[in-house]
């Protein structure tokens, strides 16, 4: 499967493909109808669900605490019967904050908490 790690996002996330996993991002794009979606076209929905449990959402600042308002975000099975389903809860209701030391040396991206993705020509 593919991971996307804390990430942040501007824009809808839409996924097409088998057997993806999307875990500990924050969501917070006041401005699109959506925070994900996924591309793909199924005829069965029980065959194929979308991960996206323990994700942080925002809107316009404010934390959604509500698994209704968090289902309104998604474009899923709920809007067009021939998208798969997103799983979303459980969902985590604080920001994700993730250190690492020195933050990477200012030579790279803290990806999780002590794991760098190093500039080209730096390594740890």
């Amino acid at each position: 499967s593919d991971d996307y790690y804390y990430n942040e996002t501007s824009d809808r996330v839409t996924v097409d493909a088998d057997n993806w996993e999307i875990h500990s991002n924050e969501f917070s794009n006041p401005y699109s109808l959506y925070e994900m979606s996924s591309a793909k076209v199924v005829t069965d929905n029980d065959a194929f669900k979308l991960n996206a449990t323990n994700n942080f959402f925002t809107l316009t600042g404010e934390v959604i605490i509500s698994s209704s308002l968090i289902d309104n975000r998604l474009f899923d099975d709920n809007e067009y019967p021939s998208t798969p389903e997103i799983l979303f809860e459980p969902y985590l209701t604080k920001d994700i904050i993730i250190v690492c030391p020195s933050n990477c040396t200012e030579n790279g991206i803290c990806v999780f908490p002590g794991v760098c993705i190093c500039k080209d020509g730096w390594s740890g």
